[in-house]
């Protein structure tokens, strides 16, 4: 396992096609799903066709598929599940998952995709519509503060969370070579290069 790291956020970027799907709003039809390494934030751009081009991924690396894969089946799966056995009106809960993707904990960072771009928690939709203690207590002034504070530790959390991506890659690396039966003519070959 070779692992791809990215430096930044939005430095590396995954990229796919999902679809097709029942012809929407406009007659569209795919998904063009961009995957950022770094925070794990998903982006799709729903388009009416892919004139002569198969279904790719941007970057010619297994982890990018793999990526690609996972993010396009909950994707998919979710859109199935908020329309249950209904086949139309996929486009208009497409910003409902990316939302929920957005904002939920990744493993392999420790951190919200939404937090590592943004640097502070989102205030998702049921809070405004049932206030909570801390919409309910809302002071422009105060909040003002405090995102310019947040501001100014969003590189440390950045650097945390590459630390984690890394020492996560390096447990599965692991667990995967433990498994692993050389053979010995594999090691001298190995030791030759």
């Amino acid at each position: 396992m070779i692992p791809v790291n990215s430096p930044w956020p939005f430095h590396k970027w995954a990229i796919d096609i999902v679809g097709p799907f029942p012809a929407g709003p406009g007659n569209v039809k795919f998904l063009i799903v961009a995957i950022d390494y770094f925070t794990k934030l998903v982006e799709a751009k729903a388009v009416r066709t892919i004139t002569g081009v198969q279904k790719f991924t941007s970057v010619a690396h297994p982890q990018a598929n793999s990526l690609c894969e996972v993010t396009n089946r909950d994707i998919v799966c979710g859109i199935k599940k908020r329309l249950y056995e209904k086949r139309t009106g996929w486009i208009e809960e497409l910003p409902n998952i990316l939302w929920v993707h957005r904002t939920t904990f990744k493993k392999s960072t420790g951190e919200i995709p939404f937090s590592l771009v943004y640097g502070s928690e989102a205030v998702i939709p049921t809070e405004i519509l049932v206030p909570t203690h801390r919409v309910a207590n809302f002071d422009e002034e105060e909040n003002d503060d405090a995102l310019g504070k947040n501001l100014n530790f969003i590189e440390e959390r950045r650097l945390m969370a590459a630390i984690r991506e890394a020492n996560n890659k390096q447990q599965i690396a692991k667990y995967y070579n433990k498994r692993v039966k050389w053979r010995s003519d594999e090691i001298a070959r190995l030791r030759r290069k």
